[in-house]
């Protein structure tokens, strides 16, 4: 039996539509990184009951097209330091309106893993003006390698590629990059060896070079330093940090097992001063999916507060919903539990479907098939739209009641339960 159909007989009772398989097809020559995610992605939609006729097109899509060009694999094994503008914003919200502890004037957040371009840590800074904001990531790059159409490649001291990555959204534009990385790796590095001889010696400043429509930047992050910023070339455990009272690890945790959380958590003990905030999660623009557990230092004690996760997750329409790299993900496998039983409430799961559809037509859908299957997205798929217009979903099911609702089932499920500051679905974490 193939990959695909034993996928489709396992999680989907042999229902996927002939259109959604068709665009899972490519799975089959995929390497085994990207089947694995991609079973879990199912593993964790069968736990949701979420059924074959719910899975949309553009989810299989993204598992056929474009989940192998952001998993480790494709960056010689490293964590891809993907990230937009925005991606951060709800939780940058939450910041402001916790019950916990709020952030404040002259209050120091530790953006870990804030990747590059570091965008989240200067979306940061322009929300906080008053606070002192430090971006960080281990793969922050010594050179970096521009072509015109935007294309880049990092480099670190000595002259070896860290990565390479497209400068277009376009998934066509990032597999070209891809079909034949050794002759990309020559190209970047072939430019990188014909320009560094013309750049001034090294003082600890940023320094560009341009010639013929290449462009070469030495300490690319400098560019990006405000007077409330700083960026360190650290990660988790690393040595000499304290004093931070605000911590976030967005979209970063997901590629390491539970073990690693755990002596993440213990490592963070030292870093968070007391009273202070940890937050993990996955979020992505416009907050149609995320889902993120929120931590407080107490007694040199990192405490868990809160778990919550968006309306948009219960019916998912987007990946980066059940985007996980590990089998022991704690965070996945509590938002499939909490999920599966809001599907499980027959009222809530008919209510809330009826009226979802309702909205994916107002928002570009087609109507769903005769067959039953959701409709294919009409409009053009450019990535800020789209989630703009998740974000729209998400916000009518919100009007409508449904996340209120949500936390009335959880708790009549023994959970306790609530919406939180930013419209969330929250639960109690402790004694899970």
């Amino acid at each position: 039996m193939s990959f695909i159909a034993e996928m489709n007989t396992r999680y989907f009772d042999g229902g996927l539509s002939s259109a959604a398989l068709q665009l899972l097809a490519p799975l089959e020559r995929e390497r085994a990184e990207v089947q694995a995610f991609t079973r879990r992605a199912f593993d964790q939609l069968h736990r949701q009951h979420v059924g074959a006729e719910d899975f949309p097109d553009l989810m299989a899509w993204s598992l056929g097209s474009l989940v192998g060009l952001v998993l480790p694999g494709a960056w010689g094994g490293i964590v891809p330091p993907i990230t937009v503008p925005g991606r951060q914003a709800i939780l940058d919200e939450y910041l402001t309106k916790n019950p916990w502890r709020s952030i404040g004037d002259g209050d120091h957040l530790l953006d870990l893993g804030c990747g590059f371009p570091p965008a989240t840590t200067i979306d940061a800074a322009t929300r906080f003006p008053n606070c002192r904001i430090t971006g960080a990531d281990p793969s922050f790059a010594k050179y970096l390698v521009r072509e015109a159409n935007g294309n880049y490649a990092a480099f670190d001291e000595s002259g070896t590629l860290l990565y390479f990555q497209s400068g277009s959204s376009n998934a066509v534009a990032w597999r070209g990059m891809f079909d034949d990385p050794a002759a990309t790796r020559r190209r970047f590095t072939d430019y990188l060896e014909n320009l560094r001889s013309s750049l001034p010696t090294d003082d600890g400043s940023l320094a560009r070079v341009e010639c013929d429509g290449l462009a070469l930047t030495r300490d690319p992050v400098m560019e990006y330093n405000r007077d409330n910023v700083t960026f360190r070339q650290i990660g988790i455990g690393s040595e000499g940090l304290s004093g931070y009272q605000i911590v976030r690890c967005l979209n970063v945790l997901f590629y390491f097992d539970d073990a690693f959380r755990e002596k993440a958590l213990d490592w963070l003990s030292g870093v968070v001063s007391d009273g202070g905030l940890f937050l993990c999660g996955v979020t992505a623009p416009g907050a149609g999916c995320a889902r993120y557990a929120v931590y407080q230092a107490d007694g040199g004690r990192i405490v868990p507060r809160e778990f919550a996760f968006s309306i948009g997750n219960i019916r998912p329409l987007e990946l980066i919903s059940l985007f996980t790299l590990q089998e022991d993900d704690r965070d996945a496998h509590l938002m499939a539990r909490l999920i599966g039983i809001l599907r499980s409430d027959e009222a809530f799961r008919r209510d809330f479907d009826q009226r979802l559809d309702k909205l994916l037509v107002e928002a570009g859908f087609e109507p769903r098939t005769a067959e039953g299957y959701l409709g294919r997205y009409t409009r053009t798929v450019d990535p800020q739209a789209f989630a703009a217009a998740l974000e729209t979903i998400s916000k009518g099911l919100e009007r409508d009641g449904f996340t209120e609702w949500a936390a009335e089932v959880l708790s009549r499920n023994g959970y306790r339960s609530w919406v939180n500051c930013v419209g969330h679905i929250a639960v109690e974490p402790n004694g899970l």
